[in-house]
């Protein structure tokens, strides 16, 4: 019937007469219409012999507009990669300053739960107004015990960048970007200070390093050793004890009273062993030299991040944990629920790398280190002469103390112990961020990245939801990945690349 109803439209719309006397159909000045696959074709037509023409039939007007001859095709259903997805089915996705502000957070649990060894915590750095505090070593994470080994007074971010204007920055320039490594180089710019937020003033050589070295190094490098102990009273059977390094250092080192100071060289000031180290350590004190050039600002979560480099925490825990309540999640689950955020760390990572590898920073790391080294030789020899030997006045009334003299300290070559110690320290922050960078961003890799994944990473109406997450974050996370990579490749380029700073 449609067949039937269209050639007849069409012998309606033409010239019937001439149409049938030509055999051809027509249309002003040659023009051919031709109805394709619409019509089955016509029936060769028969002569028409002595008959009078029949008038058309008129059908009423329906204000139709005439059907397309030759409509386009479509196919009979949608393709399923091209067909949206209910917005209902997937929980909506986090921005990435949304995924920063929650590592933001992660970092200040950390710092709150003194997971730094216990060190002091960097809250002062964070008040703007407060005096930053010494840093020192808390609980069972004293050195060998002992109580006041601190460094000296400096000053929080919000103080020094104003009373040091000098002071270089470094970090991101956009902190809280997902694939942004635009990066802050050592700016000296002081119109610049005023713009930062959540900066750290950063000890380049951390004072836990140093710490560590008396409390943890030496105790396992002399943890076969039998020292003999200095004070002449501590005999059994008329014959002095001995013990292990920490009971012996203590007593020549951390327990000497506040009063029995001595110099290094002849006429140098007098100060405890503790405050001799403290002395050569950056600070904002009114002492001469105080080193107060060696410090830099360095964005917070970077600089707590550093921290672990050097010490025997984790970068970060592979498994979940729970601090005040909140879950912290580790790794393994943050590559399979949010890989943004996987990579977001794996950047942290890098901008620490990056920030140890800059000229200034390796030449303040080299110095310190060099002046530590020097110092731990100056203490030996001072403390091994009988004239600053300690001193145990004797006393009288419910305890009684016999006076004496300690032994002169024998020097155990600390100097070289140091070094060799910092030696290792370096390998070992080589060998744990590029085993970190290494296995995470393979593993974010091969979870969502890899060309079979990419290639299959359109939405299908058939998809589970957990197949929709996992294309959506080949979609978002694949893009971030591929800019971490180009950066990592680049930093292993540089002229140092994270080689040690000193010979």
């Amino acid at each position: 019937m449609r067949s039937n109803s269209l050639l007849l439209f069409i012998l309606v719309s033409l010239n019937v007469a001439s149409a049938l006397s030509s055999g051809a159909e027509t249309v002003g000045a040659g023009t051919h219409i031709h109805i394709g696959t619409q019509a089955k074709p016509k029936a060769k037509p028969q002569p028409i012999v002595n008959r009078p023409p029949t008038a058309p039939k008129t059908t009423p007007s329906t204000n139709k507009p005439a059907p397309q001859l030759n409509p386009p095709s479509t196919p009979k259903s949608p393709l399923p990669a091209t067909t949206p997805v209910p917005a209902s089915k997937l929980p909506p996705a986090r921005s990435c300053k949304q995924l920063a502000v929650e590592e933001a957070i992660f970092e200040q649990l950390d710092q709150e739960e003194n997971t730094l060894n216990g060190f002091d915590k960097r809250s002062p750095h964070a008040d703007l107004v407060r005096r930053g505090k010494p840093k020192e070593p808390k609980g069972k994470n004293r050195p060998c015990g002992a109580n006041k080994f601190a460094s000296n007074n400096f000053e929080s971010f919000g103080v020094e960048k104003v009373q040091n204007p000098d002071a270089p920055v470094y970090g991101y320039q956009v902190a809280d970007s997902c694939d942004s490594y635009s990066w802050y180089r050592g700016e000296t710019r002081r119109n610049l200070k005023p713009t930062l937020q959540n900066y750290h003033t950063e000890h380049v050589l951390e004072w836990q390093t140093v710490a560590d070295f008396f409390g943890k190094y030496l105790v396992t490098h002399f943890n076969s050793r039998q020292f003999q102990s200095p004070d002449p009273e501590d005999t059994n059977a008329g014959k002095r004890n001995s013990d292990k390094f920490c009971p012996t250092w203590k007593m020549m080192w951390a327990e000497r009273p506040a009063d029995q100071t001595f110099a290094l060289v002849t006429g140098g000031e007098r100060r405890t062993p503790f405050q001799h180290i403290a002395d050569v350590y950056p600070s904002s004190e009114a002492r001469t030299p105080n080193y107060r050039n060696e410090f830099t600002l360095l964005q917070a979560q970077l600089n707590t991040l550093k921290s672990r480099f050097f010490s025997t925490s984790v970068l970060y825990d592979e498994q979940d944990k729970t601090k005040k309540g909140k879950r912290q999640i580790g790794m393994i689950n943050l590559v399979k629920e949010e890989p943004r955020q996987a990579i977001l760390r794996l950047r942290n990572v890098l901008g620490v790398r990056k920030y140890l590898d800059q000229a200034k920073v390796r030449t303040s790391m080299r110095d310190v280190k060099t002046r530590l080294q020097t110092r731990f030789d100056a203490l030996e020899t001072a403390l091994a002469l009988p004239a600053n030997r300690r001193v145990i006045p004797p006393a009288t009334g419910r305890r009684p103390v016999t006076g004496r003299t300690f032994d002169p300290w024998q020097p155990l070559g600390l100097g070289g112990l140091w070094h060799t110690y910092m030696n290792a320290l370096w390998a070992e922050a080589k060998q744990k961020h590029e085993g970190f960078l290494q296995k995470w961003h393979q593993k974010v890799y091969e979870t969502y990245c890899t060309p079979a994944l990419k290639k299959n990473s359109r939405d299908a109406t058939s998809d589970s939801q957990q197949v929709l997450l996992r294309k959506r974050n080949t979609r978002d996370a694949c893009p971030m990945l591929e800019a971490f990579r180009k950066e990592w490749n680049n930093s292993k380029k540089t002229p140092t690349a994270f080689s040690r700073p000193w010979p």
